[in-house]
């Protein structure tokens, strides 16, 4: 990831963790005030506009084919024109509705490439976020060989050990105990916010169900759409954060195809955030960095595309998988142009599934 310079990085609000390990802390935690009926406002269904909010997002979880810059110089990956043409990945993805939907920071809405939406909230205020699942028959369309069941019926037991770094000891955790590759939710990581993961939304509750955002061919479209509502308090951390898939039994494939990003809380306008105390100092740019692993079939890309790779399977091995460390939405872009004597700011976020990079 080539870097030319002649001036000063400022690289502030580092996040490394491996997905479903809470291993960053950004303050003292705070005890949320628990919702027993869940928080107002949020719940299933399509027909909440979901749009109460200071800020209000609507999210799209759905298949899309994105072209992958610099790929062609990956290794692994055979094109039609080796070294000249540049792979395309075909995976779930989140990406933002523009035109419905507060602006993004960095003025990311997440059609450019696989990575989530950057959603961005100030402090003192209501952050609501419609995520809408629209990945219809994904384990057909990516040829997955193997339906999540299929796989977790395969190993004859409960607890699986997968590649090191991933033992199961929880049956929640096992790839498609109770859900395919295509559910999903969301997870906003190291956020002081009320408990978001379990139905109904707040709910302190340690039996209930997950939060399962379903395709509109299940359920009768009953759970197709989810909205939550979070109340940021006035004195909440402000930063870089996380957010990402965290439906467990389908939570590394989703991350593996980039279903993770940031979440900025405060901007240049709001006392104490990175970016106002930056600019009191005259530094104004902020270019923001995501490392993340994109895992990809090694024997099932497209035959009337064969520049065109899929999802790999959930436990990957050096024979089956191509693993691909990506910076942003491209393999190792030329990051960052300076000026002499000129300080960037770089909001940096390690989002990375099973090696351990960070």
């Amino acid at each position: 990831m080539p870097l030319s310079s002649c001036g000063v990085l400022i690289i502030t609000s580092i996040i490394g963790m491996q997905l479903g390990r809470n291993v960053a802390v950004f303050a003292q935690p705070r005890i949320m005030k628990p919702f027993v009926d869940g928080v107002p406002g949020s719940g299933y269904g399509c027909d909440n506009p979901c749009s109460s909010g200071d800020v209000n997002y609507v999210i799209r979880a759905h298949l899309k084919e994105y072209a992958i810059a610099g790929s062609r110089n990956a290794p692994g990956f055979v094109t039609t024109d080796p070294g000249n043409v540049d792979v395309t990945m075909f995976t779930r993805t989140f990406e933002g509705d523009k035109a419905v939907s507060s602006p993004f920071c960095f003025d990311d809405d997440g059609t450019s490439g696989p990575l989530n939406p950057c959603l961005t909230v100030a402090p003192n205020q209501t952050l609501n976020i419609k995520v809408i699942n629209e990945m219809v028959n994904g384990i057909e369309l990516l040829f997955q060989e193997m339906t999540p069941v299929q796989i977790l019926n395969s190993y004859g037991q409960d607890f699986p050990d997968f590649q090191d770094g991933q033992n199961v000891t929880n049956v929640q955790n096992t790839p498609g105990v109770d859900v395919t590759f295509d559910e999903t939710n969301i997870h906003l990581h190291g956020m002081q916010v009320v408990p978001h993961l379990f139905y109904p939304q707040g709910t302190a509750n340690a039996s209930s169900d997950w939060i399962t955002i379903t395709p509109s061919n299940k359920l009768n479209g009953t759970q197709t759409c989810f909205c939550y509502v979070f109340d940021i308090t006035e004195d909440h951390p402000q930063g870089s954060f996380f957010w990402h898939i965290h439906r467990h039994g389908s939570a590394s494939m989703q991350s593996w195809a980039g279903m993770a990003g940031l979440l900025q809380v405060g901007n240049a306008n709001t006392t104490g955030s990175p970016e106002h105390d930056l600019a009191q100092q005259g530094i104004e740019r902020h270019v923001p960095l995501v490392l993340w692993e994109w895992a990809s079939a090694m024997n099932n890309s497209d035959a009337t595309n064969p520049n065109t790779y899929y999802e790999g399977p959930f436990q990957i091995t050096p024979d089956n998988t191509i693993l691909t460390f990506m910076a942003n939405n491209e393999y190792q872009p030329t990051f960052l142009t300076m000026t002499v004597n000129e300080t960037v700011h770089v909001p940096f976020l390690c989002a990375q599934t099973s090696t351990g990079m960070c």
